[in-house]
């Protein structure tokens, strides 16, 4: 009869794992019912226990050591990131310089945009709500052009209060900007739509399922608001108009 032999390898792991195991005796006490008697009877035995190796532990802290330090490291620096941009008063975007003012519990963000007004030349201050640097990530889809008479219409003006947002998003763009910095005439008409030759500016304030800033017409856009982001759509016209003037 031919007899297998174990290889050497196989011989080496059984030692190991003798080695890295130890017997440990156990007993389980249980009740039996014989003949409408009960019996205690209890069962002993041995087990084997797997000893931890100290050198595969030490090397298990060493790599969680590295894991914990690294995960440290990374918000370490994402926090002094943050920290960082937060405590710098001022920043330019787009070539426009702002700079941080707090009134109160409302944070500003202000710049100075130099106009022409007729013959005279003038620093035109321009406040906004939300940083400028979040703005820009709002798409903006088109060319802006603004004429001299503007028609600013908002499609559900109970629907986009959004707590008073709508109302000082309307009076910024409107107040602020076109009559204030550009000296365009303003009109609200809820009938009129984009003027097919571009005579005048049309703005359509709604809601939709993504805030941006679409062209549909010639001088005609489409201001769409996403979860009552009616402050951050509308100024980010604002900071296109400020780019454009600022270019002139």
């Amino acid at each position: 009869m031919a007899v297998k032999k174990k290889s050497k390898i196989s011989k080496d792991k059984e030692v190991n794992e003798v080695k890295n195991t130890k017997k440990e005796e156990v007993s389980e006490i249980f009740k039996i019912e014989k003949e409408g008697k009960e019996k205690i009877v209890e069962a002993k035995g041995k087990v084997d226990e797997k000893i931890e190796n100290k050198g595969q532990r030490m090397e298990e802290k060493k790599q969680l050591i590295i894991i914990l330090s690294i995960c440290v490291i990374v918000i370490a620096l994402v926090a002094g990131w943050w920290i960082y941009m937060g405590m710098q008063s001022t920043f330019t975007v787009n070539g426009i310089k702002y700079d941080i003012v707090k009134q109160g519990k409302i944070t500003f963000y202000h710049t100075i945009i130099p106009i022409e007004k007729g013959s005279e030349k003038i620093n035109y201050n321009v406040y906004l709500r939300t940083d400028p640097r979040e703005l820009v990530k709002i798409p903006f889809n088109g060319n802006l052009r603004i004429t001299e008479a503007v028609v600013l219409n908002m499609t559900d003006p109970v629907g986009l209060n959004c707590d008073g947002d709508g109302v000082i998003a309307v009076g910024n763009l409107r107040d602020q900007i076109l009559v204030g910095m550009t000296g365009a005439k303003v009109y609200s008409a809820d009938k009129e739509g984009c003027s097919p030759n571009g005579l005048y500016t049309f703005m359509n304030i709604e809601k939709g399922d993504k805030t941006e800033v679409n062209e549909i017409g010639k001088s005609c856009y489409q201001i769409t608001v996403k979860d009552c982001e009616v402050l951050p759509a509308t100024e980010r016209v604002i900071i296109e108009i400020a780019e454009t003037m600022k270019t002139k």
